[in-house]
């Protein structure tokens, strides 16, 4: 399943949703049960992660959604939103094909943000040799 399917990346760590679910309780951040981006934020700052991935499937009249985010921990912004269509008969196939999916977005995030951390430093380094004068 999915949790298989990512666990098998070097560049991805999962965390059990028991492991998960413990922490929430422990922050009382537990509520709905649902995982807002600041409750996202904050149980991710927890377990060490920069980003969240959270997410879920629904079967409504006869289809299949099933839904991810990838959440900036330090932040709780939303960097990215997905997620695929199909019939609820299919849902092993369309969970085999978004665990790639997750990937390749999440990695496409780290990307991003790394970018933008450069360029911010080299624009902080360029300001600070003015400055200096």
């Amino acid at each position: 399943m999915l949790i298989s399917d990512l666990s098998g990346s070097d560049a991805i760590r999962v965390v059990e949703r028991d492991r998960i679910e413990d922490i929430l309780a422990e922050q009382k951040l537990q509520g709905t049960g649902k995982i807002d981006a600041k409750s996202a934020a904050k149980l991710g700052k927890l377990l060490g992660a920069r980003y969240l991935v959270v997410g879920g499937y629904f079967d409504l009249q006869g289809a299949l959604r099933v839904d991810a985010r990838i959440i900036d921990v330090e932040t709780g912004r939303v960097l990215k939103s997905f997620g695929v269509n199909g019939k609820p008969g299919d849902f092993l196939p369309v969970d085999k094909d978004f665990a790639p999916m997750v990937a390749k977005k999440l990695n496409r995030v780290r990307k991003v943000c790394l970018e933008a951390e450069r360029t911010l430093h080299l624009v902080e380094q360029r300001r600070d040799q003015l400055d200096a004068g």
